[in-house]
């Protein structure tokens, strides 16, 4: 993360330690903003947080969390000697003075109009961050808010966001030429999109962006059947992983690079920073021994 990135002006500059995190995206990032919807839409994977296995491994107890432990943006917040963030629907003690957690479980970039899909995507989340952003400028100091340096150059903006998109996609049978012509791009232009409205609507310049990791290597994605669903979806290669699946990923990378690439390029004094989760979670998939797991 201290790496030198390269600016639009094409200036070299160093990566600021942020005073505060504003995330965004699904459960991959989500620290209990999902565990808000309840009633008539409440869907099965929402409480299934709640229950162990999960945060078995960090906290001792389900955390809230979609995992047996941390999430990337908790690791990341414990790096910069952030305490873990609140999720924005947290109404119990919430402290957001070092960030907030938009990111909800399930949560698609894209809207999507479905009663099984969470209704909350990211444009709906950087709805919450300007409208949070706004408010908080005329709130009295010493409110558990983040300081307004933490809103400018030492504040930072997290996207990991696009897989729930994939994933729907193709549990709804969508077909390749549309995940590829239209689904894909649109992702990518709504990620775009919220970067811009970010930036024209606070003084943070500094965002790091997420690539989708393998999907196609999951758990879910296999358990679920998704390969089977179209031939184009498969097949299953000697990585055990589904390679049409993985190649929609792989394809939502590349455009998301390139819309990035000119990102930097547009938005002034901005640093962009993509991660590319792809490689370091496939590595682990086909070199378990390497990391650990047998």
């Amino acid at each position: 993360m201290a790496a030198a990135v390269s600016t639009a002006s094409h200036e070299v500059v160093r990566f600021q330690c942020p005073e505060a995190i504003l995330a965004f995206g699904g459960s991959s990032t989500d620290t209990g903003e999902a565990q808000s919807f309840t009633g008539e839409r409440e869907l099965d994977f929402v409480t299934a947080s709640q229950f162990l296995p999960y945060g078995i491994t960090y906290f001792g107890h389900p955390a809230d969390r979609y995992s047996d432990g941390r999430l990337i943006i908790d690791f990341l917040s414990q790096a910069f000697g952030l305490r873990l963030l609140d999720p924005y629907f947290d109404n119990i003690a919430p402290d957001f003075r070092q960030g907030i957690n938009f990111a909800t479980g399930g949560a698609n970039v894209r809207r999507v109009e479905s009663i099984d899909v969470v209704p909350i995507y990211l444009g709906l989340q950087v709805n919450q961050a300007i409208r949070f952003y706004h408010k908080s400028l005329d709130v009295p100091s010493g409110a558990l808010v983040p300081a307004p340096s933490s809103f400018g150059n030492l504040g930072l903006y997290f996207i990991f966001a696009g897989v729930n998109d994939i994933c729907f996609a193709t549990m709804t049978n969508s077909g390749v030429e549309r995940i590829r012509d239209v689904i894909l791009p649109e992702i990518v232009s709504n990620v775009s999109l919220a970067i811009t409205r970010l930036y024209n609507n606070s003084t943070t310049r500094q965002f790091l962006v997420l690539g989708i990791s393998p999907f196609g290597c999951t758990a879910f994605a296999l358990g679920l059947g998704l390969p089977d669903l179209n031939p184009a979806y498969g097949p299953i290669g000697q990585d055990g992983c589904a390679q049409g699946i993985n190649g929609f990923v792989k394809e939502l990378n590349e455009l998301l690079l390139v819309e990035l690439e000119s990102l930097r390029s547009q938005l002034s004094e901005t640093t962009i920073v993509y991660a590319d989760t792809y490689s370091i979670i496939y590595d682990a998939v086909i070199n378990p021994s390497l990391y650990g797991f047998s």
